[in-house]
C-alpha cells in the first residue's frame, strides 16, 4: 500500500518483478521530467546521486530544503518516497530545548526529576541495585558575579557543566536544579562509588583553569550525596541532598558530605 501524497513530496512506484513503472507522483521540484520507464527513473536517480541506484535511505538537500529520501518493499513493489524533513527536524530541535538549560545543556529541573522518579520505581519493583543522586552548586557565586560580572558568571555555569558532564558515564544524568545548583542521577551506583566520584569532581573543579576577559576566577564547589532505600520517595531523596549539601556549606565549603 502507497502512503498518501500528502505525507510526502513524491513517491515512484516500481514493479518489482519487471521493473516497470507502475505509478509515479511528484511535487515541486522533483516533478521536472516525467517518470514513465525504468531508465527514466534511472536519469532521475542520477539528477540527484549521480548514480543510477538510490540507496535504501539517504538525506539531501536540494532548493535549500532538507529531504529525506528512502526505498520500500511491500509485497512485490518497490516503492521510493521523498519528504521534507526540515519540519521534523525543527519538532525534534524545539522538543530538545524544552529537555534542557540553554546555558548548560543539562536537563531542566523537571525533566531530572522525572528520571529520579523513574529510577525510584524500578528500584522498588524490580528490586534493582542501589542507585545515589548528588547534589552540588558552586561556593560563594555571589561573590563571582559581584567581583566578575554577570556573564562571567554564566561563563562558569557552562564552563563547569561542560567539565562535570566529561567526567560522569553515559548512564548518568546531569540536571541544573536552579541557578548554580545541580543534581545528578547516578543509577547502578552505592553510596562508596557516589562519594568517589563526589570527591574527583571537587577536586577537578578546584584544579581547573577558569578564565574569563584574561582574568583567573577561583572556582569550588560543594556537593552532597545520598543513596535510595525503599521507603524513599522523590521528595525525601532530595531533601537528604539538600541536608547533605548544607552540612558541606556548614562544614566549611569545597567538600563532600553525605546523608
Amino acid at each position: 500500500m502507497i502512503e498518501p501524497l500528502t505525507i510526502f513530496d513524491g513517491y515512484i512506484c516500481l514493479d518489482g518483478k519487471n521493473l516497470s513503472i507502475k505509478d509515479a507522483q511528484l511535487k515541486e521540484p522533483f516533478n521536472f521530467m516525467p517518470i514513465n520507464s525504468f531508465e527514466d527513473l534511472n536519469l532521475f536517480f542520477q539528477k540527484f546521486f549521480g548514480n543510477d541506484a538510490c540507496p535504501l535511505s539517504i538525506e539531501f538537500e536540494y532548493d535549500r530544503k532538507c529531504y529525506l529520501i528512502s526505498q520500500k518493499t511491500y509485497e512485490n513493489d518497490i516503492v521510493f518516497s521523498i519528504q521534507n524533513i526540515d519540519n521534523i527536524k525543527n519538532i525534534l530541535l524545539a522538543k530538545k530545548e524544552v529537555l534542557f538549560d540553554g546555558l548548560t545543556k543539562c536537563y531542566l529541573k523537571k525533566e531530572i526529576e522525572t528520571f529520579i522518579e523513574q529510577a525510584l520505581e524500578n528500584f522498588v519493583r524490580y528490586k534493582k541495585e542501589k542507585f545515589s543522586v548528588m547534589m552540588f552548586d558552586i561556593d560563594l557565586f555571589k561573590k563571582v558575579n559581584d567581583t566578575y560580572g554577570h556573564l562571567a558568571g554564566d561563563y562558569i555555569l557552562k564552563e563547569l557543566a561542560a567539565l562535570v558532564k566529561k567526567s560522569l558515564r553515559k548512564v548518568d544524568i546531569c540536571g541544573r536544579f536552579g541557578g548554580e545548583e545541580f543534581l545528578i542521577l547516578l543509577p547502578n551506583t552505592k553510596a562508596n562509588g557516589a562519594l568517589k566520584l563526589a570527591t574527583k569532581l571537587n577536586k577537578l573543579v578546584k584544579e581547573h583553569l577558569f578564565q574569563y576577559d584574561n582574568k583567573t576566577i577561583p572556582i569550588a564547589i560543594s556537593l552532597g550525596i545520598t543513596s535510595v532505600s525503599y521507603s524513599d520517595s522523590y521528595h525525601s531523596i532530595v531533601q537528604r541532598c539538600d541536608e547533605a549539601l548544607y552540612m558541606a556549606k556548614e562544614n566549611g565549603r569545597d567538600r563532600v558530605e553525605y546523608q
